[in-house]
């Protein structure tokens, strides 16, 4: 009963994600990632079926588990769902955890064939222990993770409904549900059985899982491809003005997402109140790229970073003065707890945001 689930697995794995790695969109392939999910998946599953059909615990492709690597490949195609485009640090940043681990899987393997190891030593039994559990933790921190992301887009989509159909990526909720229901399942079923074997029956219950994770995220992902951002009418003389032939640019509702993750940022974390924040900062604390944090700030604010930036310290200046703020603090001190460094940038943002000196601004609100 094993065996066929994980056969079914494999080829359903491996066809699903040929189909995705090969099927283009508006010419991307925007579902790469999840196709390098199934295949390693599938990948994993045949190292599995193999060791056990031939009772054999380091065969050759012991090296290929990839368990590190599986979990980033979702976060990669969520990612690139919500800023439209992972740039290259985050994709070797993601990457690099299951590229060591497939080092050190191949000096285990290679160990244990040179007997510098004993394979039934305390060793690798350690070494096995340590690293079911984990990869189990990591992958179930990452789905938390992905989790959030989509927490977060599906709330800044719902307060944009007009220009983004907001249960665009809701589908991917259950698949990290799925992956952390099977996982928990797995290291339950771990630690309460001594003897932990491949072909005992409860481990069906994680292969049929396995079995419903690939279907659903090929089947998922094939669907998926034909999903369109929806744009509101109103919005098509801008979208059409990026293009000479008059038809919608994908690229500034990509653009329009990461604006969206950026404002909901400047309103949560406020980073503007840091007077050293600047555009290399900003890029590595939203893991987006400094050139897609600039492409949406002057596409949709039409200013520049600073300028930007400047906006919203002038407004938390503002708010400061309007909470008679100016009782405790100097009007430069207020600006310096805005974010600005200087009275001279403090004063010359704020007359170019709102027409008026602090001194005037002040005198109007008494």
């Amino acid at each position: 009963m094993i065996e066929i689930t994980h056969y079914i697995a494999i080829v359903q794995g491996v066809v699903s994600g040929l189909v995705l790695l090969f099927l283009k969109r508006n010419g991307k392939r925007d579902s790469k990632y999840i196709a390098l999910f199934l295949l390693f998946l599938s990948l994993g599953i045949t190292n599995e079926t193999y060791g056990d059909y031939y009772n054999v615990e380091f065969h050759f492709l012991y090296p290929f588990k990839f368990f590190l690597l599986l979990p980033n490949l979702i976060y990669l195609h969520i990612n690139s769902k919500i800023i439209g485009a992972n740039s290259r640090k985050i994709v070797v940043l993601n990457f690099l955890p299951g590229i060591l681990e497939f080092v050190i899987l191949c000096f285990i393997l290679l160990f244990a064939k040179l007997s510098i190891i004993d394979s039934d030593g305390n060793f690798l039994y350690y070494f096995d222990e340590t690293y079911n559990y984990l990869t189990v933790g990591y992958t179930i921190f990452i789905q938390i993770i992905i989790l959030k992301k989509i927490k977060v887009y599906n709330r800044n989509l719902f307060e944009f409904q007009s220009t983004i159909h907001y249960k665009y990526l809701n589908w991917l909720k259950w698949v990290c549900v799925i992956i952390i229901v099977n996982e928990l399942y797995y290291m339950l079923y771990y630690l309460l059985t001594d003897d932990f074997e491949l072909n005992d029956q409860p481990y069906i219950i994680y292969a049929i899982i396995e079995l419903v994770l690939i279907f659903y995220l090929g089947i998922g992902a094939l669907l998926q491809v034909n999903l369109k951002i929806e744009t509101p009418a109103h919005n098509n003389n801008i979208l059409k003005a990026d293009n000479n032939d008059g038809s919608v640019d994908d690229a500034f509702s990509e653009t329009h997402l990461v604006f969206i993750e950026i404002e909901s940022f400047m309103k949560t974390k406020q980073p503007f109140l840091n007077p050293d924040l600047n555009l290399k900062s900003l890029s590595q604390v939203m893991d987006i790229s400094e050139r897609q944090i600039s492409n949406a700030i002057n596409k949709n604010s039409e200013q520049n970073f600073y300028s930007y930036i400047n906006q919203y310290r002038v407004e938390a200046v503002k708010n400061m003065l309007a909470n008679n703020k100016q009782a405790t603090y100097s009007i430069v001190g207020i600006g310096e707890a805005a974010g600005f460094n200087s009275k001279s940038s403090f004063y010359t943002n704020f007359k170019k945001v709102t027409g008026i000196s602090p001194s005037q601004y002040i005198k109007e609100l008494s």
